[in-house]
């Protein structure tokens, strides 16, 4: 193929970024929910997502990683480890958002050489 994305939530996207680097496969990377352990592997390419109030990732922690290796990355304000919150507006406003920045992400891949 011309051009691999991956996509991972939560420890999957330690899977795949694991994987893309062991096998030096210059993928495109969707993380959503990851955890610290994701962003030790030296990615480029990526995109994250994350809730603020994530229980299962040290927040700060992922949001610096990630800026520091130049990975785009989203924090949505009360959103859980399934990027919910307390109110059913928000999140179908935080969906909307996630996927309308997921498929930038993928349209804007299209034809790239790596």
């Amino acid at each position: 193929f011309e051009d691999v994305i991956f996509v991972g939530k939560s420890i999957g996207t330690v899977a795949l970024a694991k994987f893309a680097a062991d096998h030096q496969i210059k993928a495109g990377q969707i993380w959503y929910t990851p955890v610290e352990t994701t962003l030790t592997f030296g990615s480029q390419n990526a995109i994250a997502f994350i809730g603020d109030a994530d229980p299962w990732s040290d927040v700060d922690t992922v949001i610096n990683m990630a800026k520091v290796q130049g990975i785009e990355i989203y924090a949505y304000p009360g959103c859980n480890h399934s990027l919910e919150c307390d109110n059913v507006d928000c999140n179908i406003a935080n969906l909307r958002d996630v996927m309308q920045k997921t498929e930038s992400f993928i349209t804007g891949r299209e034809n790239i050489d790596e």
